[in-house]
Parts: C-alpha cells; sequence; structure tokens
C-alpha cells in the first residue's frame, strides 16, 4: 500500500474515533453497525477495499477461529 493511502487511513481513523459515540451497546455488532454508518469509515473501506486482494483477505479472515468473510 503507498504512504498516501496509509496516511489517509491514519487520518480517517482518528476522526473515526473522535465521532464514534462514546455510549454501551448490547454488543459489539450493534456498535459496528452504527460505525459502518460514518462516511470516515466507508471511506477507510473504500480505500482498503482497492488496495488489498479480496482472496487474500478472505484466505486471512477464515484463519480466525469463529470468523470469516460474509457471502
Amino acid at each position: 500500500m503507498d504512504d498516501e493511502a496509509k496516511w489517509r487511513i491514519v487520518d480517517l481513523s482518528k476522526r473515526l474515533h473522535e465521532k464514534a459515540p462514546s455510549r454501551e451497546y448490547a454488543n459489539q455488532k450493534v456498535a459496528l453497525k452504527e460505525i459502518a454508518r460514518l462516511p470516515e469509515f466507508k471511506e477507510i473501506v473504500e480505500i482498503l477495499g482497492s488496495k488489498v486482494n479480496r482472496e487474500s483477505l478472505g484466505e486471512a479472515l477464515n484463519m480466525v477461529p469463529g470468523k470469516g468473510v460474509e457471502k
């Protein structure tokens, strides 16, 4: 990944951290759904989606117990 993309992700991550709600959630899924609506998160996903090989990502995620790529 090029340096420009890395620094953009760093900036977006900081902004996302500042904007993310600090309230308690019933579970992680609910919290992630709320964060996924933020434009900073959407841009991070877009950047990573354009830079990361989806097949390799799927293989890596499938190594994590109980996780995987949603179909």
